[in-house]
């Protein structure tokens, strides 16, 4: 999560990228979050484009302040 004042200063994907790079230099062979906020696009669209895929939605996992119950994504990235 990044914070509010800090969103479309590339943090997120900086943060990102170390967390790819360091794990590839562990030897992982892949990566995945467990919990992605469906409503959060831009987090969502970040890991797309770091080459993360959706693999299940948890429906109604999370409660959302203003729009109630929405989905939680695991996404993962193999290396």
């Amino acid at each position: 999560m990044v914070a509010s004042e800090a969103r479309g200063c590339g943090v997120g994907t900086a943060l990102c990228r170390f967390a790819l790079d360091w794990a590839r230099s562990q030897n992982y062979a892949g990566m995945q979050f467990n919990a992605v906020v469906e409503t959060n696009l831009a987090a969502v669209g970040l890991y797309h484009r770091h080459g993360f895929g959706i693999l299940v939605t948890v429906p109604r996992a999370f409660a959302h302040p203003t729009r109630g119950r929405v989905g939680l994504h695991l996404m993962f990235s193999e290396f």
